[in-house]
């Protein structure tokens, strides 16, 4: 059946930086991994639009850029329209994007290319999730995991003061999909994907 596609993704650079870690002698280290996953994904996905479908983009940088109106056929763009600037606006660029839909009956997705680390939205998640559910596309959250690598120190003392026993080190690690994209994901009948 024919799509209509809204596609959101953040510019590369805001997913390099906001992936990346600060190293002990204060250099930043990017996550190259996450831009290849990404653009790998990005590339497919651009890759596997047809004539029949309709497809926007919307670019989630802040303020977010539509790149391209709900036109038929596959894109003329490619991943390099995705680079950008180091800060995004999911939320925001989620929102504009909603709006991009018309009124039709051909099925509907929202595909969001994003780690959802926003930082400049105006728009907040229950504003988003209540256009979300009036609109009704399904969505599509396509995630760039967010790595998680803390450590904390562990110790207990008395009311008075004293130590008792030794101190622990106990550490997180992992990668992550933000909650509030696997939630909207849900309430839409979508689906989440771990690149």
């Amino acid at each position: 059946a024919p799509l209509d596609l809204i596609l959101v993704a953040q510019p590369m650079s805001s997913i390099a930086y906001t992936s990346g870690r600060w190293i002990l002698d204060q250099s930043f280290d990017l996550d190259t991994d996450q831009i290849s996953r990404v653009t790998a994904g990005l590339s497919a996905f651009l890759s596997h639009v047809q004539q029949r479908d309709r497809l926007g983009v919307v670019l989630a940088g802040a303020p977010p850029t539509r790149l391209r109106s709900l036109e038929f056929g596959p894109p003329s763009i490619d991943v390099t329209a995705f680079a950008g600037e180091n800060y995004a606006a999911p939320f925001d660029a989620i929102a504009a994007a909603l709006r991009e839909f018309s009124e039709s009956d051909r099925r509907r997705a929202l595909v969001a290319f994003t780690n959802a680390a926003d930082f400049r939205s105006i728009v907040r998640f229950g504003a988003l999730a209540e256009m979300a559910r009036r609109l009704g596309p399904q969505f599509v959250l396509v995630g760039t995991p967010i790595k998680v690598d803390e450590a904390a120190d562990a110790s207990a003392i008395t009311p008075s003061g004293r130590p008792i026993g030794d101190t622990v080190r106990g550490s997180v690690s992992g990668s992550i999909l933000p909650a509030p994209l696997q939630l909207l994901a849900r309430r839409t009948g979508g689906i989440t994907v771990n690149l």
